[in-house]
């Protein structure tokens, strides 16, 4: 499988926290699990608000410091990050980036 070098978001992306595996039989459940690997998924979007081209990334862990790096390598410097609010995304800001939270609405 060949893997194909990933653009710059030019005006916006999309990022979420996600986990890909399950319980296995004695392990933990829940965040944390040692069968579980936290992931990014981040799309871009236009100035419309249109999706374009979604990334899932694994991550170490949903830190400050992780993030840095993956923003430092896929976001141009004037593009805006909306997210959930989880904390490491608050990297974003620390690199210079204009940042909006957007908030769930529970029903």
């Amino acid at each position: 499988m060949s893997v194909r070098p990933l653009a710059s978001w030019v005006v916006g992306a999309q990022v979420d926290d996600a986990y890909l595996g399950g319980e296995r039989n004695g392990g933990k459940p829940g965040r944390g699990s040692e069968n579980k690997r936290p992931l990014v998924v981040a799309v871009d979007t236009d100035d419309e608000g249109h999706p374009g081209m979604a990334v899932i990334e694994p991550v170490p862990g949903f830190t400050t410091a992780a993030f840095k790096v993956g923003y430092n390598d896929r976001l141009e410097k004037d593009a805006e990050v909306y997210s959930d609010g989880l904390g490491a995304f608050r990297a974003a800001i620390d690199l210079g980036h204009p940042s909006s939270t957007v908030t769930a609405i529970s029903r």
